[in-house]
């Protein structure tokens, strides 16, 4: 099991242009563990992994890895500890699925350096791990959303960093699929060590595998915690403006929302 690199950020202010997204959020990353930011659209969840993964500057505050602050880190550096998957991908037209995978790989060695044995073994067992190996060959540009995104995922993975950062990785993909990635960053977590921070929509597999919530409004962290602690019928109505009952998951024994209807904002105190 790896020891993975240790994530905080304090008194953080994010935006773009004039307009602030993130304002005075401080926030510690559980180490070795699986957590999930969950919140409405455009509440700053997808702003504070990009700013946590330095794609986007700080108007304020600092965000520490390891105890340094990550602004001293050069950007190999940076990505030998850190990797994300963000929401919006491209590729050159002609890359094929190999070759994209193996950019993974880019921060272990120069720039003119041939891919060592080291490297091919981890870009095999990524394509593995993502059932991409009968597209290893494909041209990224031919595949359909749900192969796509099975190919950028097996990047990070090829990238082998101690903290992985997903902004809603089960895009496009049907439920088996969805499961059997959230099943893997799961395996990846509990045989590897590896922290994991995903953005997820689905809120009933957010409880399922979360081992900690961050639950966001507005740009603030609303409510924090285990499943049990965050998934409640107040916090979904204060949060998301939804009415709801929770049970039981009777196999995984986590929460399980039963929506039962919108709740205008106008009524929520």
């Amino acid at each position: 099991m790896i020891k993975a690199a240790q994530l905080t950020a304090e008194n953080l202010r994010i935006g773009y242009g004039k307009r602030t997204v993130i304002d005075q959020l401080t926030i510690q990353i559980p180490a070795n563990k699986i957590s999930v930011l969950i919140g409405p659209n455009g509440c700053g969840k997808s702003t504070l992994i990009r700013a946590l993964t330095r794609l986007i500057p700080l108007k304020e505050g600092t965000v520490y890895l390891n105890g340094n602050q990550l602004s001293s880190y050069n950007s190999k550096d940076i990505a030998k500890l850190i990797s994300i998957l963000p929401q919006m991908l491209s590729a050159p037209e002609d890359l094929t699925v190999y070759d994209l995978v193996c950019r993974g790989r880019y921060p272990y060695r120069s720039f003119f350096q041939p891919l060592s044995a080291e490297d091919h073994q981890q870009v095999e067992w990524a394509l593995k791990k993502t059932q991409m190996v009968p597209l290893a060959n494909r041209k990224v540009a031919d595949l359909s959303g749900g192969q796509r995104q099975r190919a950028w995922l097996a990047t990070i993975l090829a990238q082998h960093t101690e903290i992985v950062f997903l902004d809603e990785p089960t895009t496009y993909l049907d439920i088996p699929f969805q499961l059997e990635i959230l099943d893997l960053l799961k395996e990846l977590n509990e045989r590897e060590g590896t922290t994991i921070v995903i953005v997820l929509h689905e809120l009933n597999l957010a409880a399922r595998y979360a081992d900690y919530l961050f639950a966001m409004k507005k740009g603030r962290i609303i409510t924090t915690g285990s499943a049990s602690e965050v998934i409640t019928k107040k916090n979904l109505k204060r949060i998301f403006q939804l009415e709801s009952e929770i049970i039981t998951d009777p196999i995984y024994n986590r929460p399980l929302i039963i929506p039962k209807s919108s709740v205008h904002s106008e009524r929520i105190q």
